[in-house]
């Protein structure tokens, strides 16, 4: 994929700003005579583990290896939700919430920065050429690597700064970046394999998120106005994370709530939804009885002796959505060939799959053509997995400028 040097290393520049704007922040609670290395995950243990009372300190996740407290910023997103539910206002809030964001502003200049720079000036004509690893997961999802391309975040606000990375990743003059994405794959699987006609109704005709978002805010919301899109989006941690097992007290901390509404988010989606919820305990009492699961495409995986909820949850979901996905690039290379040797396309080609993507680079007088290609081969690969599904809605995507611009 060809890189923009010059927009990301502007895009740099902007991070290390946030970065050291946030250093800021801490810095006017926490001295330098407390922690000396804002970097020293070992001195934030210490620190906290000072000042926080026996029962904080006692609770706090700590890590596998050195047993000092955990400093991801998952955990320290969790424990300021914890102060700010019990004591609003508390400083240390603002404390916890500052170090995790100069820690994710920091994973970005390390994972997204001057890495993707130094790879794009090693080539001569500025692409970013990754390894795709097949089959690498247990589910035989891919993996990605040098570089990551899979973890480039979607366009954000980072921080409450607006960034894109992938604004940096462009066609060429006189190109278009073409891209479709299943759109809610898991869900959608989610709902076919468990035979959930309400759900693959509200994925179909309706609108998942939204029946959640209304039920969080207490009233029906407009995903039109900023504040229904931020709600809407808010609920997609509900039904994601019934996808990957969590239980109310994960939901909690990614929701900013308690336990007891993130219980309750939780009982109206399994009342909705209750042969979707159920689901992963019909493949957990098979993975206990046999030591395996079944596939959607007719392969099994092996869950061992002791086989966890969570992944009894996500593994059958993830390894569909991978069926559908493989068939995809198949049956898409295979059109794109045919369509070279009948002299159509010549400067069409795949350069990148994210996940449940597919992006091409091509001629801006071929990109609608491109498109339709596109759109014929996803969907057909999704009929090979599962014949009688409804297709509606079932890609999104478009083309455009650069991997941000599709439309």
């Amino acid at each position: 994929m060809l890189l923009d040097t010059h927009r990301h290393d502007r895009l740099i520049g902007e991070w290390t700003r946030i970065q050291h704007m946030k250093v800021a922040e801490i810095a006017e609670t926490v001295g330098s005579d407390d922690v000396a290395n804002i970097r020293s995950d070992a001195q934030w243990s210490d620190h906290f583990s000072r000042i926080l009372p026996d029962h904080v300190v006692e609770s706090w996740p700590r890590t596998e290896k050195t047993g000092q407290l955990s400093m991801s910023g998952e955990v320290l997103r969790s424990v300021a939700a914890q102060f700010e539910v019990g004591h609003p206002g508390n400083p240390l809030t603002a404390v916890l919430d500052a170090l995790a964001a100069y820690k994710k502003v920091s994973k970005y200049i390390s994972s997204f920065g001057d890495s993707l720079l130094q790879k794009a000036h090693a080539s001569p004509d500025k692409r970013v050429r990754a390894r795709y690893n097949i089959a690498a997961a247990k589910t035989g999802r891919f993996s990605c690597s040098g570089p990551n391309l899979q973890q480039i975040p979607r366009d954000n606000e980072l921080l409450g700064e607006a960034t894109s990375v992938r604004s940096s990743f462009v066609a060429p003059a006189g190109c278009r970046l073409v891209s479709f994405d299943y759109s809610g794959i898991e869900l959608r699987v989610l709902a076919l394999l468990s035979e959930d006609k309400q759900l693959l109704e509200d994925m179909v005709e309706g609108d998942i998120h939204s029946e959640v978002a209304a039920v969080i805010a207490g009233h029906a919301i407009d995903k039109s106005t900023p504040e229904g899109k931020k709600a809407r989006t808010s609920a997609k941690g509900v039904s994601f994370g019934i996808i990957y097992g969590s239980g109310a007290s994960g939901l909690a901390v990614n929701m900013r709530t308690t336990v007891e509404k993130a219980e309750e988010y939780i009982a109206f989606w399994a009342d909705r939804y209750s042969d979707a919820f159920d689901y992963r305990n019909k493949i957990m009492a098979e993975a206990s009885r046999t030591r395996y699961i079944r596939c959607a495409d007719g392969g099994t995986i092996y869950m061992g002796k002791k086989p966890e909820l969570p992944q009894c949850a996500n593994y059958p979901v993830q390894r569909a959505a991978l069926s559908v996905m493989a068939r995809a690039l198949i049956r898409h290379k295979n059109t794109l060939d045919e369509a070279r040797s009948r002299g159509e396309h010549t400067r069409t080609k795949m350069i990148s799959t994210i996940h449940d993507a597919i992006i091409d680079e091509t001629l801006t007088a071929d990109a609608d053509g491109c498109l339709i290609l596109m759109e014929q081969d996803m969907t057909n690969a999704y009929l090979d997995i599962f014949p009688s599904a409804p297709i509606e809605g079932l890609v999104e995507g478009g083309y455009g400028t650069s991997w941000a611009n599709l439309e």
